[in-house]
């Protein structure tokens, strides 16, 4: 089956339609977004001093670490410039809400990412009464790669409806997902972990792997001209959601070749731009052992 992937014809997205104007405006919101996602930042950053990475460290060092982390945003919450968006009743709690400073699409639970010099999208999966507005979201802001990390035992559970199940199909070696609601067809990249928990870290060979996937075919867009957008999403768009960003950032600045990082630096700064990513501790000491491997790739190569 022949089908239009977005990205592909980002050109013709961009022209005609009823509307056009609605699906740009949401991109149009990201560099207001942007600049107020820096201003957080060196608000809460230039007067600290982060942990650099070190290999080898232990679980129980890096859970003290992340509780400090945890303990530290539970207080930043209660100050004004960190008021939350509206979003429907049902999102799963309120810390898993966008900031209102950065919020994607207004009454939808997303938050736009601004990670080293890209537009990003971390979101809520959806809810039957929200199929709509998430595949709108996508429009909208012409999303071209998704990442679902929602399973099925999440649908079991009711945390989200099982949204990707007969929308998926092969385009030669690729997959994509149909995320046609209303007028034209449109489809997108699509990737996906299965049986990732909610509270859970994943295998770091695996994430790590599809890390590596999601960032070369992004490249890819990129060096075609085109202006690639991901959306990743689970069931409150934090915890496996800010721990793939988190991945995605580490293995940029691995492949810097930075002197030193700190993943302590790159999850505090996804937690100023959507509340509690990267949500429990296994899920960081599993950033740590991702970065681990990756450095030990490179080094083989």
């Amino acid at each position: 089956m022949s089908m239009v992937v977005a990205g592909a014809a980002a050109a013709a997205l961009s022209m005609g339609g009823g509307d056009v104007g609605v699906r740009e405006s949401l991109r149009d919101r990201f560099p207001a977004a942007r600049e107020a996602i820096e201003k957080q930042w060196y608000d809460f950053s230039s007067s600290r001093e982060f942990v650099p990475f070190r290999p080898g460290r232990g679980g129980a060092d890096l859970a003290a670490e992340f509780k400090a982390i945890v303990t530290l945003q539970r207080e930043s919450l209660a100050l004004p410039q960190y008021a939350f968006a509206e979003t429907p009743d049902n999102s799963n709690s309120t810390p898993c809400r966008p900031f209102f400073y950065n919020v994607t699409k207004p009454g939808y639970n997303a938050s736009t990412l601004f990670i080293d010099g890209n537009y990003y999208i971390a979101g809520q999966s959806p809810q039957a009464e929200e199929l709509s507005l998430f595949l709108g979201l996508m429009r909208e802001a012409k999303v071209t790669h998704v990442v679902r990390l929602t399973s099925d035992i999440d649908v079991a559970d009711g945390k989200s409806i099982d949204y990707w199940h007969g929308k998926v199909t092969r385009d030669g070696d690729k997959e994509v997902f149909d995320a046609t609601d209303k007028g034209e067809p449109y489809f997108v990249n699509y990737y996906a972990i299965d049986g990732w928990g909610r509270k859970d870290a994943t295998s770091p060979e695996a994430l790590l792997n599809l890390i590596l996937e999601v960032r070369d075919d992004l490249a890819l867009a990129r060096s075609r001209g085109e202006e690639p957008l991901l959306l990743v999403a689970c069931t409150g768009g934090v915890g496996r959601t800010g721990s793939f960003y988190a991945a995605l950032a580490i293995v940029s600045a691995i492949d810097r070749a930075a002197d030193s990082f700190s993943i302590e630096e790159i999850v505090q700064n996804l937690r100023q731009q959507r509340a509690r990513s990267v949500a429990h501790d296994n899920q960081y000491e599993m950033l740590h052992r991702l970065a681990e491997l990756y450095l030990e790739r490179k080094e083989i190569s």
